[in-house]
């Protein structure tokens, strides 16, 4: 019993030690070595969609049938944005109308991202009806968030999501599950709260397994 104990243990720090590992890496996608600067005729998908900095003319967006890339040399050179979310093509890219620094993503499979910093960290738009196309984007004078897209017009307003063709709750648990588990819920306090939590779980993981090794 006390042998079957310790080999519980040893698989439960292993699974435990991944968990922590790849959750760290999950919140911060730029800690990947995915961001490799390349030529545009080195990117192995067909570009699906384009958006240019609205003041600084260097600067462009462009989706992929699978995933995001930006290029900081007027489209010389390209490397992969990081995202916490599947790399589906992507459908369309607009800057929001007046903001250099908010763009909204559209992709296939209705996932919809949005950035407020100019593409440094990114956040699912939580829209209970979904759409591809983004026809048009901006900021309304009374602060709310105004879209056109190919299946209607969606406003934010006051933090809610409101499809103007049918008024509709926003609620997704699923959605709400995960910007639990990651810390995105309260970003960026929470998501550092998760880290060190992970980091704790990694550092009594490797001496557990220390003091277990030492003992035999």
């Amino acid at each position: 019993m006390r042998r079957l104990h310790r080999i519980s243990g040893l698989v439960a720090v292993l699974f435990l030690f991944s968990l922590s590992l790849t959750g760290i890496l999950l919140n911060h996608p730029h800690l990947l070595d995915r961001t490799k600067t390349v030529s545009s005729d080195q990117i192995p998908y067909t570009f699906t969609a384009h958006a240019s900095h609205p003041d600084t003319a260097n600067i462009h967006f462009s989706g992929t049938e699978k995933g995001l890339y930006v290029s900081y040399d007027n489209g010389l050179h390209f490397k992969e944005v990081p995202l916490r979310y599947p790399s589906f093509k992507v459908s369309s890219i607009r800057y929001v109308e007046g903001s250099s620094s908010h763009l909204i993503v559209a992709m296939k499979n209705h996932l919809v991202l949005e950035s407020t910093d100019g593409g440094a960290s990114w956040d699912r738009v939580p829209l209970s009806s979904q759409f591809e196309y983004i026809l048009s984007a901006k900021r309304l004078p009374n602060g709310d968030l105004y879209i056109l897209s190919d299946t209607g017009v969606f406003i934010q307003t006051n933090g809610t999501w409101i499809h103007t063709l049918r008024s509709e709750s926003t609620f997704d648990l699923h959605y709400l599950i995960r910007k639990i588990h990651s810390g995105y819920i309260f970003a960026p306090l929470l998501i550092w709260a998760h880290d060190i939590a992970a980091i704790l779980f990694i550092g009594l993981g490797i001496s557990g397994l220390f003091i277990y090794m030492k003992r035999r």
